[in-house]
């Protein structure tokens, strides 16, 4: 009998715990973004690692603000690997974009005609302030 009392006691003093952790809202929940660039393949890579159940979209905008890509990442996957192609995006200074409905994560992405080395262009690709 005191077998069965200490584990009603311990379920009802654990209950709180998993009530909790159930219900919260999956959209609360920030994602991870890693952005790469790569020069020699004139590439920009952002690597998105997200919760299941939350859509999250991808955009890249000019120096003026028109849309130059936009995807919506579904809620199927928890990462998602990308590979957007620059060859045909002149030299200048680019906004991506990687949010919800509630966080938006914004890089600066810049593309300039490289003199010297071996590459024809750099891409670079850092937070914004």
């Amino acid at each position: 009998m005191k077998t069965v009392k200490f584990w009603l006691v311990a379920l009802f003093m654990a209950s709180p715990i998993f009530i909790f952790s159930n219900f919260r809202p999956e959209m609360d929940r920030l994602f991870n973004t890693n952005v790469y660039a790569e020069s020699s393949l004139s590439r920009v890579r952002p690597e998105i690692d997200k919760p299941n159940k939350s859509a999250v979209f991808v955009r890249i905008t000019d120096g003026e603000g028109w849309i130059i890509h936009d995807q919506t990442l579904g809620t199927g996957k928890s990462t998602a690997q990308m590979n957007l192609n620059t060859c045909g995006l002149p030299d200048g200074k680019y906004r991506l974009e990687v949010g919800n409905e509630r966080v938006t994560d914004a890089r600066v992405v810049e593309i300039v005609a490289s003199k010297g080395t071996g590459v024809n262009r750099e891409i670079n690709a850092w937070p914004t302030e």
